[in-house]
């Protein structure tokens, strides 16, 4: 929910560490790291060259996520 600081995932809750805003007209920000980690996404940051590295989980032909 818009200004809230948790993030509702099936039956898991994850705090956020800033809440969900709307920016802009029809336009909602969320924090990317805690979507990505929800959906088993690890998330690094690389500070060298400035960027965000996202690797998904290996999934297995035929299951379902």
């Amino acid at each position: 929910a818009i200004g809230c600081n948790v993030l509702n995932r099936n039956d898991a809750s994850v705090e956020l560490d800033v809440p969900a805003q709307i920016v802009g007209e029809g336009y909602t920000m969320v924090p990317a790291r805690a979507i990505a980690e929800s959906f088993g996404v690890t998330v690094e940051w690389d500070d060298a060259t400035k960027t965000v590295l996202l690797t998904s989980p290996v999934v297995e032909e035929g299951t379902l996520f």
